[in-house]
């Protein structure tokens, strides 16, 4: 743990030229010499194109991320993270930021130009903005000073540093996300470990890795659940030395496979973008989660607050969640507030509908949304291979009735869903959260 340098004193000072600090898709090496003088270049460039307090960091390339980080970082300058790079996004951030954007594009243009010059550092002053969806797709703003991003890669450090020692990043969310950034991105390059820049994307490619290199793998549910329907035979998944999910629940039945899987079980971490990494939890704690170093979750009148100095806010941060709270501090997250919602005055639990749904044979996976504008409830429903016999033998009416039959004991019939949709999967993103603006979709087509 020797090797572990904060991220303000990285920025400023770097590490060894000759010490690997990544290693690209094709198997070359980037040393730490090399990156200094090509983020000294793009900070000079940066300096000499732009009086703008706000950087707008878009790079596809997880490289070119990093050197545009690091240069806008050293200057002191405001890093805005786009939550993805569309297009419209990006007239977006920039709009709204009145930001000077960095891309690949730039980036790659400009390294051939090979000015290095003394740049002074400033990396205190730093902010750093991060955008999140939400559950309607509007981007909300979250900003926070890169004192709070260097004190929760620290933390995770504390945490579980004895775990990754001389083992190789790779992930398979972005690394322009709240979770990817700091625990693929900064922790690896604070930890002195080597930093893989490709992303994974398939098993397949992770399976490459594992056949010659010690892994540590920040990774989501949806990619894991992939994992766990492939037969572990000849993995060497025995080198998977750290691996995380975040972004959205962790089906437990994938949880318990891949636990018989890896030597170690998935650490689970819940948070947000607001919160930064705010607690954890294995399959071996069943369904307890446990704060993280220097957290505070309270419940408070159905509400749930989340007091962490990673969000870089002196007060509490209010979540969505509910959660029941144990005398040890550990508690069990019951669903979210805001699914809570009246139809026809009476006051229904999604989550709680959605579970009695789950029990029927012919259900996958459900989801139960309010559209827009409607008092009434509609169903989104990936249905089993049964569900789908079913449908295709019986009919839709019948398969709906089937399903209904589960609501019956515990529902008022007034509440029931009238709008169902079937689909193959749920809309996610690469993290495995339900786009609930598509979903909403789904029904606004229909006539």
């Amino acid at each position: 743990m020797t090797d572990f340098l904060p991220l303000t004193s990285l920025i400023a000072m770097g590490r060894p030229a000759d010490k690997v600090m990544a290693r690209q898709s094709d198997g070359t090496y980037v040393k730490w010499g090399n990156f200094a003088n090509q983020m000294q270049t793009i900070s000079h460039i940066i300096c000499s194109n732009t009086k703008a307090d706000n950087i707008l960091l878009a790079c596809e390339d997880i490289y070119n991320f990093i050197i545009g980080f690091f240069a806008t970082a050293r200057l002191g300058k405001n890093i805005i993270i786009s939550p993805n790079l569309q297009s419209e996004t990006l007239r977006y951030m920039q709009s709204e930021t009145n930001a000077f954007q960095i891309n690949d594009e730039f980036i790659n243009l400009r390294l051939s130009e090979n000015n290095i010059l003394n740049i002074s550092d400033n990396t205190n002053h730093t902010r750093i903005t991060l955008y999140t969806s939400g559950s309607t797709g509007k981007p909300k703003i979250i900003s926070k000073p890169i004192q709070a991003l260097e004190d929760e890669v620290a933390m995770l450090h504390n945490h579980w540093g004895d775990r990754i020692k001389n083992g190789l990043f790779l992930s398979s969310v972005t690394h322009y996300h709240a979770y990817g950034l700091p625990f693929h991105i900064l922790w690896a390059l604070c930890s002195g470990q080597t930093l893989g820049l490709e992303r994974i994307s398939y098993p397949e490619t992770l399976f490459h890795y594992l056949k010659t290199d010690k892994v540590n793998f920040i990774s989501s549910p949806v990619f894991l659940q992939q994992l766990s329907q492939l037969p572990p035979d000849d993995k060497n998944y025995h080198c998977l030395q750290f691996i995380s999910a975040a972004g959205a629940p962790l089906d437990q039945t994938t949880a318990r496979t891949l636990a018989s899987y890896f030597p170690y079980p998935v650490t689970e971490i819940y948070g947000s973008t607001e919160t930064g990494a705010a607690a954890t939890k294995t399959v071996a704690n069943d369904d307890k989660w446990h704060c993280l170093q220097n957290v505070t979750i309270l419940s408070d009148n159905h509400m749930t607050f989340v007091r962490s100095p990673y969000s870089g806010q002196t007060g509490p941060v209010a979540m969505a969640d509910t959660i029941q709270q144990h005398e040890d501090g550990s508690f069990r997250l019951l669903g979210r507030e805001d699914r809570i919602v009246k139809v026809f005055e009476k006051r229904v639990s999604l989550d709680q509908m959605e579970r009695v749904c789950k029990k029927a044979d012919v259900i996958k996976e459900v989801k139960i949304i309010q559209p827009e504008l409607s008092q009434r409830l509609a169903c989104v429903v990936s249905l089993t291979e049964y569900g789908k016999t079913m449908l295709n033998s019986q009919g839709k009416r019948a398969l709906i009735n089937h399903i209904k039959s589960y609501l019956r004991p515990e529902f008022d019939l007034v509440v029931f869903p009238r709008k169902w949709r079937f689909v193959d999967d749920l809309p996610r993103n690469d993290l495995g959260k339900i786009q609930h603006h598509l979903l909403n979709a789904l029904f606004s087509e229909q006539k």
